[in-house]
C-alpha cells in the first residue's frame, strides 16, 4: 500500500507530504485546488512520462516521493529488484524521482539508482491508475478485447501466451514462404545467366596459380634470343674459347699441387683451387645443357599470350585472382543447384507453412472460446453491478467480429466491440455511440468494479471516475468503492459527498494565494472538519444547520456500512 507520499516543487504545490491508510483514502478540495495534481505527482514518481514545464514557477527542479509497504513480495517484483540490485528487507519500497529543468531526471527505488522504464516497471505492480481518460479510452473499440482479456485473466492468459507464440512461428514460417516464391519467380532469368557463367569459368578449365607459370614463361620466351646470347658468351668464356677458365683454371690447379709437394703451406691453395675446377666443370655443363635447350617457338608464345588473355578477362569478370574466379565459380554452381531444387523447397515451405497456420488457428480457436465465455460473464456481471448504479433495464454485450487471415495477429482471429443498450426495448448500439456521459461514467466504475475482483494491484486510484453520477447512484458507486478497499487500497480523487463520507480517510487539498503565488495545502481531516468539508460540498458556498445535520447524516450511514463490511468479512 502507499503510506506516504511527499512533492516539493511540483506545479502549485511547493511541499507537500500526505499519509494514507489501508482501505479507502478520500481526497475532496474546491476545484482547481489541485487534487489532480497529486495524482500526477504520483505519477511521476512511478516512471510516467514527466515534462519540465510542471517544475514550479521560479525552482530549477521538482522531486516526488513514495512510500510503499508491501508485505508479501510478489514473485515478479522480487525478480526487477533483484535485477538492479534494490534492497528491500523490511518489506517498503521508497520511489523517488527528480525531474530538473534542463531535462535531466534521477530516478531511485531504496537508494539504489535505476531507469526511468525500471521505476515504471515497478510503477505498474503497485498502482494502478483510474482517471478520467480512461472514459475516451472505453470509447475506443480497440481497447474492448484487451477489457475482456483483463476480465478473463488467468482463465485465458496460458492460452493467449500460446497463441502468440504460434503467431510469431507461423510469421516466419510465411515469411520463409514468400522469400522462396520471390526466388522461384526469379530463377528461370537467374539459372540462364548463372549457367552462362558457370560454362564460360568451367570451359576455362582454370588451375590454381596458372598465370603465374604462365607469365614466367611468356618471360623467357620473349627473352630467349638475348638469353642465349648471355648464356653462349659464358659458355665460350668458361670452355669454348682457346685459353678458357676452365683450361687456365686446371692448369693453376696443377701447378700449384706439384708447388704444394714442395711447400705444404701451399695444399689449402691447392684444395681450393681444385673444388673450384670442379665446381667451373659442374657450371659449364649446366650452362652447355641449358643453351643447348633454348629454343623459341612462336606458335606457344601466341598460345601464351591467348591463354593471358582470357585469365586476365575472367579476372575483370568474376575475381581478382584464379582462386577468386574458382571460388565464384562454386558460388555459381550452388546457386544453380538451389534454382534446380527451388520448386522443392516452396513446396516444402508451403507445407511448413500451413501446418503452422493451422497450429496458430486451432489454439486461436480455442481462446476465442474462452473468450465467448469470458464475454457472457462480464456482461452478466456488469449488468448487475449497473442495476445497482440506476440503470436497471441494460443489455450488453460483447459482439466478435472474425479477421481474414492477412489480418491475424499474436492476440487472435477476431476484434470485439462492446455493445449496450440502456433502455428497455431499445436495441443493442455499438458503446461509442449510444451511451452518455453519465452512463460511462457508471460503465466506468462497474467496469473496474469487476476487474479490480481479478486485480491483484495493491493501490487502486479513482480520479474523479464519479463524473456525470449523482443522487442514488452515488451511494450506489461509494459503497461499490468500499467494498473495494476491502481487497485493496483505494484513493479516490471526488466531488460527491457520498464518495467522501464512505473513506475511512478524509484529506482535503486547499489553495492559498500569499505575496503573489499560488499555494496548495493538504490537511487530514478529523470528525469535526470532515463535516464542515462535506457540508461545504453539499451546500457550496452557504452552509446551514440543515447541510451540517445532512453531512453528520451521511457520515454515520457510511461508519454503519463500513461497520457492516467488516462484519462481512
Amino acid at each position: 500500500m502507499l503510506a506516504d507520499l511527499e512533492v516539493r516543487n511540483y506545479a502549485i504545490i511547493d511541499n507537500t507530504e500526505i499519509s494514507f491508510e489501508s482501505g479507502f483514502n478520500a481526497i475532496t478540495g474546491e476545484t482547481g485546488a489541485g487534487k489532480s495534481l497529486l495524482v500526477d505527482a504520483l505519477s511521476l514518481a512511478l516512471g510516467y512520462r514527466s515534462s519540465a514545464s510542471a517544475i514550479r514557477t521560479g525552482e530549477n527542479k521538482a522531486s516526488v516521493k513514495a512510500l510503499f509497504y508491501i508485505p508479501s513480495m510478489p514473485d515478479k517484483l522480487k525478480a526487477i529488484l533483484d535485477d538492479n540490485a534494490v534492497d528491500f528487507d523490511d518489506g517498503s519500497l521508497l520511489l523517488f524521482r527528480e525531474i530538473y529543468a534542463n531535462g535531466r531526471n534521477v530516478c531511485k527505488v531504496n537508494s539504489s539508482v535505476v531507469s526511468v522504464n525500471t521505476l515504471r516497471e515497478i510503477g505498474l505492480m503497485l498502482v494502478d491508475i483510474h482517471g478520467q481518460h480512461e472514459h475516451q479510452k472505453l470509447l475506443d473499440p480497440s481497447t474492448h478485447l484487451s477489457i475482456l482479456d483483463s476480465f478473463a485473466g488467468a482463465e485465458i492468459a496460458e492460452t493467449k501466451e500460446k497463441v502468440a507464440v504460434l503467431f510469431a512461428e507461423m510469421k516466419d514460417r510465411e515469411r520463409r514462404q514468400k522469400e522462396l516464391k520471390a526466388l522461384a519467380a526469379d530463377a528461370v532469368e537467374k539459372r540462364d545467366e548463372y549457367s552462362a557463367i558457370r560454362d564460360e569459368i568451367g570451359n576455362a578449365k582454370l588451375e590454381p596459380y596458372e598465370d603465374e607459370k604462365l607469365e614466367k614463361r611468356e618471360k623467357l620466351m620473349m627473352n630467349s634470343e638475348k638469353l642465349f646470347g648471355y648464356i653462349d658468351g659464358a659458355y665460350s668464356l668458361l670452355y669454348g674459347a682457346q685459353r678458357s677458365v676452365s683450361e687456365t683454371l686446371a692448369e693453376a690447379r696443377d701447378m700449384t699441387a706439384d708447388a704444394s709437394e714442395i711447400d705444404e703451406s701451399l695444399k689449402g691453395a691447392a684444395e681450393s683451387l681444385s673444388q673450384a675446377a670442379y665446381s667451373v666443370e659442374d657450371a659449364v655443363m649446366t650452362i652447355r645443357d641449358y643453351r643447348e635447350n633454348i629454343e623459341f617457338d612462336p606458335d606457344e608464345l601466341e598460345n601464351i599470350h591467348a591463354r593471358l588473355s582470357l585469365i586476365n578477362r575472367l579476372k575483370r569478370k568474376y575475381g581478382e585472382t584464379i582462386q577468386d574466379i574458382l571460388s565464384y565459380y562454386d558460388e555459381i554452381q550452388a546457386k544453380l543447384g538451389d534454382t534446380d531444387n527451388i520448386s522443392e523447397k516452396v513446396k516444402e515451405a508451403e507445407s511448413t507453412y500451413k501446418a503452422a497456420l493451422k497450429a496458430y488457428s486451432d489454439e486461436a480457436d480455442i481462446l476465442y472460446e474462452k473468450r465467448q465465455k469470458a464475454a457472457r460473464m462480464l456482461s452478466e456481471g456488469l449488468c448487475r453491478e449497473l442495476k445497482d448504479l440506476a440503470m436497471p433495464n441494460t443489455a450488453f454485450e460483447v459482439r466478435f467480429t472474425p479477421l481474414d487471415v492477412n489480418r491475424y495477429s499474436a492476440d487472435g482471429k477476431e476484434t470485439a466491440e462492446f455493445y449496450i443498450s440502456a433502455n428497455a426495448g431499445q436495441a443493442l448500439k455499438p458503446l461509442s455511440r449510444s451511451a452518455s456521459g453519465g452512463e460511462i461514467s457508471r460503465i466506468m466504475l462497474a467496469l473496474k468494479t469487476i476487474l479490480a475482483g481479478a486485480d491483484d494491484t495493491p493501490t487502486l486510484i479513482f480520479d474523479e471516475i464519479d463524473t456525470g453520477i449523482s443522487g442514488r447512484t452515488a451511494q450506489m458507486a461509494a459503497e461499490k468503492i468500499a467494498r473495494l478497499s476491502c481487497a485493496h487500497q483505494v484513493i479516490c480523487i471526488t466531488h460527491l459527498s457520498q464518495l467522501a463520507s464512505m473513506a475511512g480517510n478524509h484529506i482535503r487539498i486547499s489553495k492559498s494565494v500569499r505575496n503573489g503565488m499560488t499555494f496548495t495545502g493538504v490537511s487530514t481531516l478529523d470528525e469535526n472538519a470532515r463535516v464542515e468539508e462535506i457540508s461545504r460540498i453539499l451546500g457550496g458556498v452557504t452552509i446551514d444547520e440543515v447541510t451540517e445535520a445532512h453531512a453528520r447524516q451521511l457520515l454515520e450511514q457510511a461508519k454503519k456500512f463500513r461497520d457492516d463490511l467488516a462484519e462481512e468479512k
